[in-house]
């Protein structure tokens, strides 16, 4: 019973959304159909290796044209982009950097070249001092 009621919400919560009678900022998809689940790089994992670090994480469930990869100094940010196109791959070499604390998010974007709305888990690397 439960799940019959449940599953008659989702559908009218769905088909609502999509004939307009429900807002979008109500969902808080705004107007972009892209804040799904299914356009969030996942277990986004940092390995640091010398004064590197190596990012891996599950590509989307659909299709995009790349990633990009964000690097902060402080949780939360503020982030900088590091790469110049989108990755096309789904991992990525921050190479060269000084000790410190470091922040890494991940971004797909899509094949209308629009950043999801919605971001990677953050990881936390340290870069020892030597």
């Amino acid at each position: 019973m439960v799940v019959a009621a449940l599953t008659l919400f989702v559908a009218t919560w769905m088909l609502a959304l999509l004939d307009g009678t429900l807002s979008p900022t109500a969902t808080g998809l705004q107007d972009n159909p892209w804040a799904t689940p299914a356009f969030v790089p996942q277990q986004l994992l940092a390995q640091p290796r010398d004064r590197d670090v190596d990012l891996g994480w599950r590509p989307t469930t659909q299709p995009v044209n790349g990633y990009n990869v964000y690097r902060a100094t402080e949780r939360g940010g503020p982030y900088q982009l590091l790469n110049a196109a989108p990755a096309r791959v789904h991992f990525y070499r921050d190479a060269g950097l000084p000790d410190g604390t470091y922040y890494y998010v991940v971004q797909a974007v899509t094949t209308t070249n629009r950043e999801a709305p919605i971001r990677s888990n953050e990881v936390r690397v340290v870069i020892p001092t030597g």
